[in-house]
């Protein structure tokens, strides 16, 4: 008896050690950088000289009023809103089509989910070589059926939608896999059901496969917005500071130049907190709609 309470003892200061450790972390790491930087949100802030002086909201009207950060976000949420799109929709049709196919699912499930893993740094410089007006492949392509090259990231009109490119080819991979696991999960009784009633591919699709990965579709979905709100990477190795004239310029790219370029911090920590209550919004949402279902 005496052993088995020392036992229970033991396994209760383990756990609360445990959670205690884990609490500690994340107060460290995240909660005090958090309520740091909220802090510098309303200061003239710059930690490189430790400069820290309170200036209230001006920081806030100072971005709020900026046409930049309104250009931002407009770029941010119509980049996030397209890629998502066809992040889901060519998704969902990959892997239906995968899934129909009698041999070589394992050949174009890998092939295509190779981009997935592989590094934004790396594919982003391919596709710069693609985009090259004068000697990419792209053109040259163009330039072969006798179609006028164009400018596509050296364009302003056509900056934003090249680097979109890149990205759902990069990502489309990702929303393959899960709807594939999602089909996998479907019973076949259902189809045989179906094609007792006469229905066809497309009948199956529409009544059958896309109802059932509504799930899928949310979560695919919402992660997608989620990453999409914080982009990055592809705009700071694709284009030119933004460009051209801020027609790639997104939030968090602002964020970077309010930051590291020009040293504004208050700024900066403005902007990540706007990007912060975004994604909190879509991930409450994430997280009801699959309560629901």
């Amino acid at each position: 008896m005496g052993q088995k309470k020392s036992k229970l003892t033991s396994q209760k200061v383990m756990i609360w050690g445990t959670l205690g450790a884990m609490g500690i972390f994340y107060g460290l790491f995240l909660l005090l950088p958090i309520l740091y930087a909220l802090a510098g949100s309303f200061c003239d802030w710059n930690p490189m000289i430790g400069q820290m002086d309170f200036k209230g909201i001006e920081n806030y009207k100072t971005i709020f009023t900026s046409t930049a950060f309104h250009k931002a976000m407009i770029n941010t949420l119509f980049f996030t809103i397209v890629v998502t799109f066809f992040r889901v929709s060519l998704g969902i049709i990959l892997a239906v089509l995968i899934d129909s196919i009698g041999i070589f699912k394992s050949f174009f499930r890998t092939v295509y989910f190779l981009p997935v893993v592989a590094s934004i740094v790396a594919i982003s410089l391919v596709w710069v070589w693609i985009f090259e007006p004068t000697s990419g492949i792209l053109n040259q392509i163009l330039g072969f059926f006798g179609i006028q090259g164009l400018g596509w990231l050296k364009d302003q009109n056509l900056a934003l939608p090249s680097v979109m490119i890149a990205t759902i080819w990069k990502d489309v991979g990702f929303a393959m896999v899960f709807y594939l696991a999602g089909l996998n999960g479907i019973s076949r009784s259902l189809y045989e059901a179906a094609e007792v009633d006469g229905a066809g591919p497309v009948q199956k699709f529409f009544k059958i496969q896309l109802p059932m990965l509504s799930s899928t579709t949310v979560l695919v979905a919402v992660t997608g917005i989620i990453t999409y709100i914080q982009m990055f990477d592809q705009v700071f190795m694709m284009t030119e500071k933004a460009g051209p004239n801020n027609a790639t310029l997104t939030a968090v790219y602002m964020l970077y130049e309010e930051a590291f370029i020009d040293y504004r911090f208050g700024n900066a920590a403005v902007i990540a907190f706007a990007i912060f209550l975004i994604t909190l919004v879509f991930s409450v949402i994430q997280m009801k709609l699959e309560r629901n279902d």
